[in-house]
């Protein structure tokens, strides 16, 4: 009660600024100047921009690297440099959907590295370049955004949207990695963007241009292009499914022609590597039990580590209210708003289609495919607390405070991880010590995101089975968390290459010689 009692007055003491922002709901404000861009709208806009910023900016400077990084920009790098897309660090030895990536690299939807290998040749190569580039896009992201739902609410209502979307914690984490996430996330919020601003215009033309941000989407990451391809479908027949006819079908099935016609020319370098490669990953992420309990379970598993739920055991914990905030945003504009505010239908039958897609095409689970979702979800939850307001009851005010709350946790979540300053405590370290130590021609096996701060980059090889498969043999090894879990699950997977790992190990073949919280540094003991 003491927490109730504290956030009503909290909240109490914004109603005024709150009433200055938006003083009715987003149907009544639909119907005066929806599209006024006034001196308040733009100062949220502007904030919007100003807290990513903050947040992703302060992310990108103090977190160490991980390995997905290190995969993204090594191939960029190489054909930054030597102009082949390819990546002669991961050892594809033992590993079906890696075979000849050190001639072509299939294994992934090429145009986001190609975008990071154009970044690199113009401000040169590095791990903040590659992240300046997803910050950019978080950026254009929360613009399209707002310039989407200002044709569907009120543009307070669309700025307040995108500020909530600049807070959020999935995003955040997102809009600062070194992944192609982001990147495919702001042409897809572009797809919408074009079509709700252009359709009165010209459908065609809107059509048109949308599937083109579609398809690009869609050839920076595949689970991306699939989302946006599914809430453009949605929004199209939702406004238009009497004007759409073959001509317009046509239009909208030209962009994937045509940029699949480019990528079908750097598949016919070698389509037996592509076999291999891009469709032997996406069989390995296709791939899940079938049985409706566990995939249940391991939906919800996707969400707790999207919002970090699991992953420490401190008052960061306290993160795990935020999917919960959103649900209650989410059932109660279902249950009590779907009808009243005007759109509010769209949003969500594109949140449950991307449900739906996501559980039938993403088989891993993996946290940072809600990406897609958290726009959806920003404007839903932006009209819950903007309806909670317009009651005026001491419970409803009480309720859009504790969702105000809940969301600030989620910053403050954001500010305890830079505080850590992984990147300064954990990262340069090793890698300066490894820099001191390792010279031509000598091998460090460790993970990708070490390329970043290694010297001698020909030094590198990302193998985790140390040799096993590939029989190269290196004079350091670098431990971590993730090269350990894999390790172990060879015991199950691969026994043969859990029994040579154990006897290089164990049987002191290695000593650690540097070590940190999350990096152990063995050496190769002189024969």
């Amino acid at each position: 009660m003491c927490f109730l009692g504290r956030t009503q007055e909290f909240v109490q003491s914004i109603i005024r600024i709150h009433s200055a922002l938006i003083t009715h709901m987003p149907d009544q404000e639909h119907k005066a100047s929806p599209n006024q861009l006034d001196l308040i709208t733009a100062l949220i806009l502007a904030s919007a921009f100003l807290v990513c910023l903050l947040l992703s900016g302060g992310l990108a400077l103090t977190s160490a690297p991980i390995s997905d990084e290190g995969f993204y920009g090594v191939p960029a790098h190489n054909l930054a440099t030597d102009g082949r897309l390819r990546n002669l660090t991961l050892e594809s030895s033992g590993v079906v959907y890696l075979k000849g990536i050190d001639q072509h690299f299939h294994w992934m939807a090429p145009l986001g590295i190609l975008i990071q290998a154009a970044s690199f040749k113009i401000f040169g190569f590095g791990l903040r370049t590659q992240r300046g580039v997803s910050i950019l896009c978080a950026e254009g992201a929360i613009t399209a955004w707002f310039f989407a739902l200002r044709r569907l609410f009120a543009a307070r209502m669309a700025a307040v949207a995108s500020l909530i979307l600049s807070a959020d914690f999935v995003f955040n984490t997102l809009a600062f990695r070194g992944r192609s996430d982001m990147m495919s996330l702001m042409f897809g919020i572009l797809a919408l963007t074009m079509y709700l601003n252009l359709r009165s215009r010209s459908l065609r033309l809107a059509i048109l241009i949308a599937n083109f941000c579609c398809a690009i989407c869609g050839l920076i990451h595949p689970n991306g292009g699939i989302a946006a391809l599914v809430s453009l479908l949605i929004t199209m027949i939702y406004f238009d499914r009497g004007r759409i006819r073959f001509p317009e079908i046509c239009m909208a099935a030209l962009p994937y022609g045509l940029l699949g016609l480019g990528w079908a020319a750097y598949i016919a370098t070698d389509p037996s590597l592509f076999v291999s490669q891009f469709l032997g990953n996406v069989h390995n992420r296709m791939r899940t039990n079938h049985d409706p309990i566990s995939i249940i379970k391991a939906e919800f598993g996707r969400y707790a580590k999207a919002f970090g739920v699991g992953t420490t055991f401190d008052v960061r914990m306290i993160r795990g209210l935020l999917p919960i905030s959103y649900l209650v945003a989410v059932l109660g504009c279902a249950y009590r708003l779907r009808n009243r505010v005007r759109h509010l239908n769209l949003m969500l039958m594109v949140l449950v289609a991307q449900i739906v897609v996501l559980m039938a095409f993403e088989g891993t689970k993996q946290g940072w495919y809600v990406l897609p979702m958290t726009p959806i979800l920003s404007a839903v939850l932006a009209v819950w607390i903007t309806y909670l307001f317009s009651l005026h009851t001491r419970l409803s005010i009480t309720l859009a405070g504790i969702h105000l709350a809940v969301l600030l946790l989620g910053v403050a979540s954001l500010g305890i991880i830079i505080r850590e300053r992984k990147y300064q405590r954990e990262y340069m370290p090793v890698v300066a010590f490894l820099n001191s130590q390792v010279q031509p021609p000598q091998v460090v096996f460790g993970r990708s995101e070490l390329y970043f701060g290694l010297q001698c980059k020909t030094c590198l090889k990302d193998d985790e089975r140390l040799g096993a498969k590939s029989g190269k043999h290196a004079d350091f090894i670098v431990l971590d968390s993730d090269y350990k879990q894999t390790i172990n699950s060879f015991s199950v997977t691969e026994k043969d290459t859990y029994k040579f790992i154990q006897d290089l190990l164990v049987d002191k073949k290695y000593s650690p010689v540097f070590r940190t919280h999350q990096y152990e540094v063995l050496q190769k003991q002189a024969e």
